[in-house]
Parts: structure tokens; C-alpha cells; sequence
């Protein structure tokens, strides 16, 4: 990584065309499909939907 420590505009340019040309060829994303509203509230409150109280269950 010491030659991104350089002030010269044009070697930092081909560090970054290098970086692009990798990320091009190499990196492959997939679109997954985000969650619904109601199917992120299923996993993060589903605890807030329980109706016992844990004092009852001791």
C-alpha cells in the first residue's frame, strides 16, 4: 500500500483504474430482494407480540 502514500496525480489515476478494472472482471453482486416492513418486524419484535408476562412463567 505505500504507493497510494504518493502526491503524483497521474500514478494515483492508474492505481484507481487498476482498483476499477479488478472490480469490474472479479467482483459479481446479486439483487436480493429486501424484506417488508411487516417481515423485519416479524424477526425484530417478535418478542414485543408475546402476551405472557415472564413473571407468571417463574
Amino acid at each position: 500500500m505505500p504507493r497510494l502514500l504518493t502526491d503524483d496525480k497521474e500514478e494515483i489515476k492508474q492505481i484507481v483504474e487498476e482498483i476499477l478494472d479488478i472490480a469490474r472482471k472479479d467482483l459479481v453482486y446479486t439483487k436480493i430482494k429486501a424484506p417488508t416492513n411487516k417481515e423485519r418486524d416479524k424477526k425484530k419484535y417478535y418478542h414485543k407480540k408475546c402476551k405472557s408476562n415472564i413473571q407468571n412463567s417463574f
